[in-house]
């Protein structure tokens, strides 16, 4: 363990390894890795502090041998939650009744809520969604390529560049303007379909 000039305390691999439950090897293979341990590079330490909050945070998604997530926490303590695997067995825990009770009391609140949200109008079916946004989609397209042929006659003879591209960012205003007013037009009459 070392003080610097900073105000952190450092410790050294040996240490910072041993604090992680691994080897030095493989804690210097993290530092090139994705989400990496905090490192001095002059001092060739670990700073304490920071060092914590990575195996906090950071440390149980690294991978021991056999691809296994030795340093997960034991889910199995969380209230109302089964037993998940960490890594060391293949096999999980059974899930106890009163475990499996308060998922279906959870699973059954959660559809309660999403049904209120419903009857609220907070929460829409992805197919109303699908629908509305096909149903603009073509309008907008439709209203787009309209632009061409109601507007070649009127620039035909124009031979000043900058009186057709007026022209043309008007019309293509005017589109979207017109899309913009009344975009939920036609909506309804695809549930009359239905």
């Amino acid at each position: 363990m070392q003080h610097s000039g900073d105000g952190k305390v450092y410790l050294e691999p040996q240490v910072a390894a041993l604090l992680c439950s691994t080897t030095t090897k493989t804690l210097r293979d993290w530092r090139y890795q994705e989400n990496p341990p905090p490192y001095h590079p002059d001092l060739k330490m670990y700073p304490a502090t920071d060092l914590g909050i990575w195996i906090r945070t950071e440390l149980i998604f690294k991978k021991g041998r056999g691809g296994t997530y030795p340093n997960l926490p034991d889910l199995s303590r969380i209230p109302g939650r089964g037993a998940m695997p960490t890594g060391a067995s293949d096999s999980p825990e059974p899930i106890t009744k009163n475990d499996a009770e308060i998922r279906l009391k959870t699973l059954q609140a959660d559809k309660v809520e999403i049904e209120l949200k419903q009857a609220a109008a907070e929460l829409i079916p992805v197919d109303e969604v699908t629908r509305a946004l096909t149903n603009m989609a073509m309008r907008v397209k439709t209203r787009l390529l309209r632009i061409p042929t109601s507007l070649a006659p009127l620039i035909t003879g124009l031979t000043d560049v900058h009186a057709v591209q007026k022209r043309l960012e008007q019309d293509v205003r005017e589109a979207l303007e017109e899309l913009s007013t009344d975009w939920r037009d036609g909506q309804d009459s695809d549930k009359d379909d239905e």
